[in-house]
């Protein structure tokens, strides 16, 4: 298994995101969203944790902002509110 800095700096670089997008830790899912692949967006729009869906707000993807306005989290939806404008 590899350890959490190895796999954020290749989630940096581009590297495994086939397999870093489903990685347990949510710094490294969020370093994910950063190449904006609509493939990882399709799967991290849908993220259990809120700073991962955060993230993928400012993509501003408009199929995204459509699932995340009615987020189940208010700051989310405050968040997509100020992008939709």
């Amino acid at each position: 298994m590899r350890a959490l800095k190895e796999k954020l700096q290749l989630a940096k670089q581009g590297k495994d995101l086939d397999n870093l997008v489903k990685d347990e830790n949510y710094e490294v899912r969020m370093a994910v969203v950063e190449h904006e692949r609509d493939e990882d967006l399709d799967i991290l729009v849908n993220d259990e944790n809120v700073f991962v869906r955060m993230e993928v707000v400012k993509v501003g993807r408009p199929e995204d902002l459509e699932v995340l306005i009615n987020d189940k989290e208010k700051i989310i939806r405050n968040l997509v509110r100020l992008y939709l404008k």
